[in-house]
């Protein structure tokens, strides 16, 4: 009985541990993903409009008269996390998890990218944009800076 004790002790230690590290990884992940979108929003120079924080984690809101009328600079910051995949990708199960996670995060900001690309009037963009913007605020906790 003791025995048995001791090595359930153990696998729950073990169990911790491990939802502790998935956690962690997760943390990273996710302010790692939007400070790369941050990041290259800010070296393209589009203006950041406002900061909030949702249910999947912290969120920039991006002016979009910066952003909506230039394909590139739209492909470029949506698609800039995807670096951190690729990085990543075959160094050990925690950088692969890391990585899994990542491309599963891009996922959203893919569709979205695609739809604007679809898009091809630039006022359209805009008030697509902003449609979403809304649907973010609802569950979302922004402070604009305008």
């Amino acid at each position: 009985i003791t025995f048995l004790f001791l090595e359930l002790i153990f696998c729950l230690e073990t169990m911790i541990a491990d939802i502790s590290a998935l956690i962690l990884i997760l943390l990273v992940m996710v302010i790692s993903h939007e400070f790369i979108h941050l990041l290259s929003a800010y070296l393209l120079g589009v203006r950041i409009k406002g900061f909030g924080f949702s249910l999947f984690g912290p969120i920039f809101i991006l002016r979009d008269e910066y952003l909506v009328d230039n394909d590139l600079k739209l492909i470029l910051v949506h698609t800039s996390p995807l670096i951190l995949s690729l990085t990543f990708l075959f160094s050990n199960f925690y950088c692969f998890l890391f990585s899994s996670l990542n491309l599963a995060g891009s996922v959203g900001d893919i569709y979205l990218l695609i739809k604007l690309l679809r898009i091809r009037d630039v006022n359209m963009r805009c008030l697509y944009s902003r449609r979403v913007e809304e649907k973010i605020k609802r569950i979302s906790i922004i402070k604009y800076w305008d």
